[in-house]
């Protein structure tokens, strides 16, 4: 910083006059200059020592006594003559200062040709002055340049920012972005449908506008699109579906219905949603029951019973059977069928009854017995009797012959004749 203030100092003292720069009051034309301390330092070299070396001023910025002489410095009078010889006062200064040389701290401008000066016992006495008047100015001038620099980078035109375009990129990028920046960066969320989750959405100020160092950003982050949870349609009726839909911001849509077992007719059976969450409008779809499925009866009568068996369990039916003597219906063909059409629902049960062919009965024996007795018999039996006077009306009444031999098995409902005489 001391380095900064005297290159400061320097670039100043290109604009003040010559005289100005010099540390000694102006001089006679013909005034001896021979025992005028020379400059040791350029402000250049003084810049340099503070930069390189400790923070004070340097040796080579005093003069000491046995300073070598500046090569340039005209030789001095010899003792006792010259105007510093005729003054006794002089002569007197002249000692008091030799016991004890000033430090003095002398400022040069390489480009200040030198003045003519007054008479040396002037000059000795103006030498603590100059010293102290330089002092002064540097302290000055490092001063108002030291706030100067100060308001300039914190008040003035050098604390102006400009806001960086930070809007859709990522909320580090922009954090990094106006932080270099030397701006205060506030955030806040809020959902939106166009810019991605952890993007910027916008900032205030805008882009473009200028504010002071250490001013406040405020950022506004996306957090992605706002999404609404779906609702447990399942069970309910319809309208109750999607008036829940609809309070929850969504869109209720009706797939193909479906039949049911066990949901009644009108009620959501299943729903399906491409999240547990979605954004608002998104759809929800539900499939709605039709209740218990109708399903037509196909009449399997004379079909084997296997074969029927089979059909009617596909078609989702239970089915029980039964089983009688048919003279018609061939041994194991279904005989009937209950219900033998119409519709039932799955799970309902059909009847069948299948064949077990001609029931077979065994003739018994009539023979010598009355027309009558015998005939009662045989029909008791499950014949049909047909009865036979060849020998003309009967004398006896009783049976001589029958048409089928007592023992026989014959198909029940089969005829016997019986002749009676």
């Amino acid at each position: 910083a001391a380095a900064d203030l005297l290159r400061a100092v320097q670039e100043l003292s290109t604009t003040l006059p010559p005289a100005a720069l010099d540390s000694r009051p102006t001089p006679l034309e013909d005034a001896d200059t021979s025992d005028v301390p020379r400059l040791t330092a350029s402000l250049d070299e003084v810049a340099s020592e503070l930069e390189h070396g400790p923070r004070s001023f340097p040796a080579g910025l005093l003069a000491p006594d046995g300073l070598e002489p500046d090569p340039e410095a005209p030789e001095a009078p010899a003792p006792g003559t010259g105007e510093a010889a005729a003054d006794p006062a002089a002569d007197a200064d002249s000692s008091e200062t030799t016991d004890e040389p000033p430090r003095v701290v002398v400022l040069r401008s390489p480009r200040t040709p030198r003045g003519r000066h007054l008479p040396a016992g002037a000059r000795r006495r103006s030498r603590p002055m100059a010293m102290l008047a330089a002092l002064s100015l540097v302290a000055t001038l490092g001063a108002g340049a030291w706030s100067g620099g100060d308001w300039y980078l914190n008040t003035g035109p050098g604390a102006d920012r400009t806001i960086p375009l930070v809007a859709g990129s990522r909320l580090a990028d922009a954090e990094a972005a106006l932080t270099a920046a030397d701006l205060t960066v506030r955030t806040e969320e809020q959902f939106d449908e166009s810019v991605p989750a952890g993007h910027v959405i916008s900032a205030s100020p805008g882009t473009g506008t200028t504010v002071k160092k250490g001013a406040d950003v405020h950022v506004t982050v996306s957090k992605g699109e706002q999404t609404f949870p779906v609702p447990d349609l399942v069970g309910n009726d319809l309208d109750a579906a999607r008036s829940a839909v609809e309070e929850a911001g969504l869109e209720l849509v009706e797939d193909e219905p479906e039949y049911s077992e066990t949901v009644p007719e009108g009620e959501v059976i299943s729903q399906s949603a491409a999240a547990d969450a979605l954004p608002r409008g998104g759809e929800v779809s539900v499939v709605v029951s039709q209740g218990r499925q109708p399903i037509s009866v196909t009449d399997q009568t004379g079909r084997s019973g296997s074969a029927a068996r089979e059909e009617l369990e596909a078609a989702g039916f239970a089915v029980t059977s039964a089983e009688a003597h048919s003279g018609s219906v061939p041994r194991g063909d279904v005989i009937s069928q209950s219900p033998a059409s119409g519709s039932l629902y799955r799970g309902d049960t059909v009847h069948l009854v299948t064949s077990l062919g001609p029931e077979m009965v065994t003739v018994p024996d009539v023979f010598r017995q009355p027309e009558g007795e015998a005939k009662a018999t045989l029909e008791d039996a499950g014949f049909t009797v047909e009865v036979a006077h060849d020998k003309g009306d009967p004398v006896f009444d009783l049976v001589y012959e029958q048409s089928a031999t007592a023992g026989e098995e014959l198909e029940k409902g089969s005829t016997i004749t019986i002749k009676v005489f």
